[in-house]
């Protein structure tokens, strides 16, 4: 069996509207619509290139800030820090912590996150525990995005999974509905509760500890 885990909203927060609010510079004394102001920047082809690898931030930045009258400079500062700035959601880095740390297990856990290679690269840094999963696929790694089938086609190559035999948890409706076309078991989560229940109805028994 394989169990494979989103990165965002599964084991990251990500919440653009909020991360531009505290992080970009002097963002806290705008008067604006964030959420309107997040679509605009990373609910666009632009960002999806980024995520698919196609562009870096220095390609990126000055897109984003000609197209919303942003200062570039500033700009690129924010997407070079905002991998820092995802808050892990705990619950999940822990299970996933106790998922890959059992003895014995019948199971395999891995990963498939639509993530640029920058972003990608500063989590491993920061992040030990990403390295525990028996693998995983970054969008911006192999020039592919969700809900595209052919990037879960990919990651059955790639990793050696059967789809009959796996699990995938992501926060996208759409997505989900990807998987699930692509023959993958899938199931939406929107809290560490659904996590739980996933994997549970899934038939793995959790470990207590690693």
């Amino acid at each position: 069996m394989n169990i494979v885990f989103d990165f965002g909203n599964v084991l990251f927060d990500w919440k653009p509207s909020e991360l531009i609010r505290a992080n970009y510079p002097g963002a806290r004394h705008w008067q604006i619509d964030f959420d309107k102001f997040a679509r605009e920047m990373a609910d666009h082809d632009d960002w999806r290139a980024f995520d698919a690898g196609l562009v870096d931030i220095k390609t990126l930045a000055p897109r984003i800030a000609s197209r919303m009258n942003l200062d570039a400079a500033e700009l690129t500062h924010f997407l070079t820090e905002l991998p820092r700035c995802l808050p892990p959601i705990h619950e999940t880095v822990e299970l996933v912590k106790r998922l890959c740390g059992a003895t014995d297990r019948r199971y395999r856990v891995f990963y498939l996150s639509n993530m640029p290679t920058e972003f990608a690269d500063v989590l491993e840094q920061i992040y030990p525990w990403i390295a525990g999963f028996d693998g995983g696929i970054f969008s911006g790694r192999v020039g592919l995005i969700k809900p595209d089938p052919a990037i879960f086609r990919a990651a059955e190559s790639m990793l050696q999974m059967e789809p009959r035999e796996t699990l995938f948890l992501d926060d996208v409706a759409a997505i989900v509905e990807s998987a699930k076309q692509c023959g993958w078991h899938a199931a939406q989560i929107t809290s560490p509760a659904d996590v739980l229940a996933a994997v549970a109805d899934f038939g793995v028994t959790l470990p207590t500890q690693c």
